[in-house]
C-alpha cells in the first residue's frame, strides 16, 4: 500500500461523481478501512466534503447492511440519488 492522503479521496469522490460508503472509497483506493476513515475525519472537520447518514432500515434495503450507514460526498446534489 502506497501512503495517501486528503487530496486522494477528494479525487476519488471527484472521479466516480456519486456518494460512497467509507468502505467504497478504500476499496476503490486499496487502503485500510481505518486509514480512510481517519482522513475522512479530518476533511469533514475542514468542510471539504460533506456527508449524510441513511437509516439501518433504507441501508438493509438497499446495501444488506443492517446498520445505519454514512455515505460522503463533495456535491450535495451527489446525495439525492440515494
Amino acid at each position: 500500500m502506497k501512503k495517501i492522503g486528503q487530496a486522494e479521496i477528494i479525487e476519488c469522490l471527484e472521479k466516480n461523481k456519486k456518494a460512497m460508503t467509507g468502505k467504497e472509497i478504500a476499496e476503490y483506493l486499496n487502503q485500510c478501512d481505518k486509514k480512510i476513515y481517519f482522513l475522512l475525519n479530518k476533511l469533514l472537520k475542514w468542510h471539504e466534503i460533506q456527508v449524510k447518514e441513511i437509516p439501518s432500515e433504507v441501508a438493509n434495503e438497499r446495501y444488506g447492511i443492517k446498520r445505519r450507514l454514512f455515505i460522503y460526498s463533495i456535491k450535495e446534489e451527489w446525495f439525492k440519488n440515494i
